[in-house]
């Protein structure tokens, strides 16, 4: 038959109970490859909305093996109870019929039977001897209704050892068995998953690596034959290669196009497309008010020739810097703006402690015309680079102020100049609208 049992109850006593032993019926003893050891017959489940709804639980009756009534005394007084009592009295046999006692009293003897609230009439009408059953009353106000409740385990076994015509040690023992067997199939396919899964990571992942080298290779490549005839496109190119991977060769084509391509833009339209990102462009000079890194400070210009350090938010002065004999031209915070660096038109540069207001060092270009124009720290606050009025930049080392470099033979006045992130790109813009990019403070500079 289609059901093994047919669960006749009180929505209103049981709709808690009714659902759980529907499912505990369906997953005791469940063999570890089938979606339910038996199939229960519950009307909320089994049952769709329809005109004829009599008709299709006389249906279900007639295609299930076992009734099984939840008894209580809300059942014995609803209408739908006795009529499924009755359709089953009338065309099955009252062994197939299995009484869980939800609520209530039973009264078995022929003297009081009257007064046993738990069944209906007719199922008492019925009744020559005290019957089988067994007694739920407990679970009504349980918390947690599944088969990890030890009560409600037993009592689910002792109902399908019935249904299933087993003794209810051989079908505790068959649960047991067939919940390792399951087990045993979890821990091989998760096994199974692990490996698929390490294997498809590190395949995907040398992949993934071959194909960046790959691409970053064509690009490179792509960089070099656009040079002759766009020479934007070959450094945009170029830079992108760079991007895809760590490969040596890649930055050796980026030197290269930039060597070849010696691209005549203005400024702002080549670094706005192609380098703002990494390189991390600072306007410069500085001119009233500059912000540290960290928004909490400001550096204000006094006079000419001094600074000062204010709260930001508040305007509270902390310092000022009173040591230039010429005019201030431009200044920055360093990464951690625990220090500053100020330069002037004489040539001179210092650097200051943000906090006490202390001279650090000075730096001093030789034989400078027309004075420091821009200063700009490195990301990571190794790196300091000064330009100046006669087109030459110089790279110094930021804790001990040592000269590393010199950048020369670009034209015009630097005005403004930018770091990349790696400190790779040095990049100075200057008053005759172009720019120029030098490669790992390299001395040698290319006009662009």
């Amino acid at each position: 038959m289609p059901y093994k049992a047919f669960i006749s109850y009180s929505h209103a006593a049981d709709g808690k109970l009714a659902p759980a032993l529907q499912g505990a019926l369906r997953q005791f003893a469940r063999p570890w490859n089938r979606l339910r050891a038996l199939r229960v017959f519950r009307d909320a489940t089994d049952l769709s909305i329809n005109p004829n709804l009599w008709e299709s639980v006389c249906g279900a009756l007639s295609e299930s093996e076992f009734f099984i009534l939840l008894a209580s005394p809300q059942a014995a007084d609803s209408s739908w109870v006795r009529k499924e009592v009755d359709h089953w009295l009338s065309h099955r046999s009252l062994d197939s019929l299995l009484i869980v006692l939800t609520d209530g009293e039973p009264h078995w003897g022929p003297k009081d039977r009257t007064a046993t609230s738990a069944l209906p009439p007719n199922l008492m009408a019925a009744i020559k001897d005290e019957p089988l059953y067994v007694d739920m009353r407990w679970a009504r106000t349980a918390d947690r209704l599944s088969l990890n409740n030890p009560a409600f385990r037993d009592q689910i076994a002792t109902i399908a050892a019935a249904l299933r015509g087993l003794s209810k040690d051989e079908l505790i023992g068959e649960d047991v068995t067939q919940h390792r067997k399951f087990k045993r199939f979890v821990v091989a396919v998760m096994t199974g998953l692990t490996v698929t899964t390490v294997t498809a990571i590190t395949g995907g992942w040398i992949a993934w690596t071959q194909r960046s080298v790959a691409i970053a290779r064509g690009v490179s490549t792509s960089a070099l034959v656009q040079v002759p005839t766009s020479p934007e496109l070959g450094v945009l190119l170029a830079l992108e290669a760079c991007k895809r991977t760590d490969a040596s060769d890649a930055v050796e084509v980026l030197r290269e196009v930039l060597i070849k391509a010696r691209v005549r833009h203005e400024f702002e339209s080549i670094i706005g497309q192609a380098l703002i990102e990494q390189a991390q462009l600072q306007t410069q000079p500085f001119h009233d008010i500059l912000p540290s890194p960290d928004r909490k400070l400001e550096l204000r210009t006094g006079d000419a020739q001094s600074l000062h350090i204010m709260e930001a938010g508040t305007g509270r002065q902390i310092t000022e810097f009173r040591q230039h004999s010429a005019e201030i031209s431009s200044a920055a915070f360093s990464p951690d703006a625990r220090r500053i660096i100020s330069v002037d038109l004489d040539g001179a540069g210092y650097a200051w402690d943000t906090a006490s207001g202390e001279r650090i060092a000075s730096i001093v270009v030789d034989a400078v015309q027309h004075g420091l124009r821009a200063v700009v720290w490195s990301a990571d606050g190794s790196m300091v680079v000064t330009g100046t009025g006669d087109g030459s930049a110089q790279v110094w080392d930021a804790v001990t102020f040592r000269r590393i470099a010199n950048l020369e033979n670009m034209k015009g006045a630097i005005t403004r100049l930018a770091i990349s992130p790696d400190s790779r790109l040095i990049v100075t813009a200057s008053t005759d609208e172009r720019f120029h990019i030098a490669l790992e403070r390299d001395a040698n500079v290319w006009d662009a």
